[in-house]
C-alpha cells in the first residue's frame, strides 16, 4: 500500500505496527483526555489493578490536591486479587504525588517510574515505585477519539 490515511488513532494501534516503516507515517501525538478524580475512595475502589485484574500490593500515598482539597492527605491503598480498599492513613507515605499524576497512573497512561523520572512522583519508601507500576497498568492505553 502506498498511502495510509488515518485520523485519531491511539498511538499503540496495531495498524501502526503493520507499517513497514512506521517513522515515515509522520505521526503526531496530542492530548485530548483529562481526568479529575473528585471522589478518591470511589475511584480507586472502583477499578481493578494489575494486568488482568489480579494485582496485589499495598501503598500509602501522600496526595496533593489543590482543586479537591478533601482528597489531599495520606491514603492507604491495599489491593488483593485486583480489588482495592482505600482509607485515610497515619503511617509514613510510600509515594508523594499530585492528583494530576495520580490520574495519569489511574488511567494507565503513565507508569509511576516514568513520572518519578520526570520529578512528578517522589518515592518515599524504596520499592514503592515498582509496586505502583505493578498495580496501575492497563491492558490498553487511555485514548479518547472525541473532541469535546
Amino acid at each position: 500500500m502506498r498511502t495510509l490515511r488515518t485520523y485519531r488513532l491511539p498511538y499503540d494501534h496495531p495498524l501502526i505496527a503493520l507499517a513497514a516503516q512506521p517513522r515515515r507515517l509522520g505521526m503526531t501525538v496530542g492530548d485530548g483526555l483529562w481526568l479529575r478524580i473528585v471522589d478518591l475512595t470511589g475511584a480507586l475502589e472502583g477499578r481493578t489493578y494489575g494486568i488482568g485484574g489480579n494485582g496485589s500490593g499495598r501503598l500509602t500515598l501522600d496526595l496533593r490536591d489543590d482543586y479537591c482539597p478533601w482528597n489531599a492527605g495520606r491514603w492507604r491503598l491495599e489491593v488483593s486479587e485486583g480489588r482495592a480498599r482505600v482509607a485515610r492513613a497515619e503511617e509514613a507515605a510510600d509515594l508523594a504525588l499530585d492528583a494530576n499524576d495520580l490520574a495519569s497512573m489511574f488511567l494507565g497512561g503513565f507508569a509511576a517510574t516514568a513520572l518519578a523520572a520526570a520529578g512528578r512522583v517522589a518515592e518515599r519508601r524504596p520499592g514503592a515505585l515498582a509496586v505502583a507500576d505493578g498495580l496501575f497498568p492497563t491492558a490498553t492505553k487511555p485514548w479518547c477519539p472525541q473532541e469535546f
